[in-house]
């Protein structure tokens, strides 16, 4: 969305001083905000939330071209977040709601003091090792005032309170995009804001925001299907005319005066898989705590250290979504199903690894997935969110490994259901590789501020340029040191 915001914004502001080229590397502008039909609905196969609506510019250009009114199928997300489902165990066991609540509670009360920047909350911890922390204690002062009152907590209350605990760590994962949540820096947590309001979705779909943005560009202005291969950003000495070559896989080329790069962190760091590793799902796990950098073969010379250097440092999670239409059991409707998954981290590490050796062994990645449930209250269509390692494996499922994992998983949490008629994914990490980019003419210079870790992404955002005027420039999510939003708009 970065590309075309930032192609509107300059073709609405000074359209008679350049010729505007967009690159698009697929064969249809967005990235990942995608909206499509699945089993009669529309659903989200990317961008889904707009997280508060006061003040948020996705959600006034929303309602300005009437795209937040009541659409003519049902959608994602049309209900809300949905409620008062079934909170259960792997074996088909509702979990006590006395266990429930308390640990809930806890969970939000530590949420709510790590947001707050005057709170006392530990700053040389991340938010993984202080949940945890402060969750051994809270279970040691709960197993004392239940000893104390004779009525001493069992194995397995036991088990289902760390069950839920971690359950809501996942979820935590999933709004955070973190592999580990003892990935996430707490002074970077902190930095998080959204605006104020209510949570919406777009009744019409995500994408009618970009199909509006995307109005005032000329006719041909977008070229699909230009994945691009190098940028040659310092010409000097040359013979060319223009000091920017970008260079397309198809071997078309563009010469520009300016390039603003539109393409995610993800594709900047992005380790290649090599054709010939056998076990991908292996290789993935070895792979991704890697920073490789697109440097010497994507840019031409290769970015400057001061570059490099922050693009290695950052980070930026990967989440993938996964819907299958089925119909619920003895005709009603599906309810939400909340996850509890009682084995032991232990356990459980020495049950993925089996798994991983085994050939077209059960999807593990489906034990750490927080809930599945329904789009809509109505809806045959549910939904299941995967987050880090979970959702780079997600992509190497195959259709029916990923249908008879749900399945298996829905009959042994007791969840009433049918037959199951089909399967959409989102494909981000390893199917897509998307590499956008804006060619201006002539000279126009325009530099897209970027924060999160403070001086990092402000770096990471700076153009790079050989003389006094910068010839490339960075953008990806608008995110402002101090104050992020989650709206994807320039």
């Amino acid at each position: 969305m970065a590309g075309i915001a930032a192609a509107h914004r300059l073709q609405s502001s000074a359209s008679s001083c350049f010729s505007l080229t967009i690159l698009e590397a697929s064969d249809r502008i967005g990235g990942r905000i995608w909206s499509r039909e699945f089993g009669r609905e529309r659903v989200e196969l990317g961008a889904l939330w707009i997280h508060g609506i006061d003040g948020s510019p996705i959600f006034e250009l929303a309602s300005h071209i009437g795209a937040m009114d009541s659409a003519d199928q049902p959608w994602e997300g049309q209900d809300g977040f949905l409620h008062h489902g079934l909170l259960r165990t792997e074996d088909g066991e509702d979990v006590d709601e006395k266990i429930v609540a308390p640990v809930e509670e806890f969970f939000n009360d530590l949420l709510t003091e790590m947001k707050d920047e005057q709170s006392r909350a530990p700053r040389d911890q991340t938010v993984g090792e202080f949940l945890r922390n402060r969750f051994c204690s809270f279970l040691a002062d709960q197993q004392c005032a239940a000893k104390s009152a004779q009525c001493p907590w069992s194995d397995e209350k036991l088990l289902q309170a760390e069950a839920v605990f971690r359950s809501k760590e996942y979820l935590e994962r999933i709004v955070t995009s973190a592999d580990s949540l003892s990935d996430l820096d707490m002074t970077g947590y902190q930095e998080y804001k959204q605006f104020g309001g209510e949570d919406r979705t777009i009744a019409k779909g995500y994408s009618t925001v970009l199909r509006e943005l995307s109005r005032v560009l000329p006719d041909g202005a977008i070229q699909y299907k230009k994945k691009v291969e190098k940028i040659v950003w310092d010409q000097e000495g040359t013979t060319s005319v223009y000091p920017v070559t970008v260079v397309c896989e198809d071997g078309s080329v563009e010469q520009a005066d300016h390039v603003i790069l539109t393409v995610s962190l993800g594709v900047l760091k992005q380790a290649t898989l090599p054709p010939s590793v056998n076990n991908r799902a292996t290789f993935i796990e070895e792979k991704v705590g890697d920073d490789a950098v697109i440097a010497g073969s994507f840019f031409d010379p290769p970015l400057p250290v001061w570059k490099l250097d922050p693009i290695a440092k950052l980070g930026f999670g990967v989440v993938n979504k996964l819907f299958v239409e089925i119909e619920p059991g003895n005709g009603r409707v599906h309810k939400p199903l909340r996850l509890i998954f009682k084995t032991k981290e232990e356990e459980q590490k020495q049950e993925e690894l089996a798994a991983a050796a085994a050939p077209g062994g059960c999807p593990q990645l489906l034990r750490k997935c927080f809930s599945i449930h329904p789009i809509n209250k109505m809806s045959h269509v549910l939904v299941i969110w995967f987050v880090g390692r979970e959702a780079l494996q997600s992509e190497l499922q195959t259709y029916e490994d990923i249908v008879k994992g749900i399945t298996d998983m829905l009959k042994a949490f007791h969840f009433p259901h049918g037959v199951c008629k089909g399967l959409a994914r989102s494909n981000y990490c390893l199917l897509e590789k998307p590499l956008t980019g804006i060619i201006i003419r002539p000279s126009t210079v325009l530099t897209l501020a970027n924060g999160n870790k403070g001086r990092c992404h402000v770096t990471h955002t700076e153009p790079i340029h050989c003389t006094s005027l910068p010839y490339s420039h960075f953008s990806s999510r608008v995110i402002a040191t101090r104050a992020r939003r989650s709206t994807r708009y320039l």
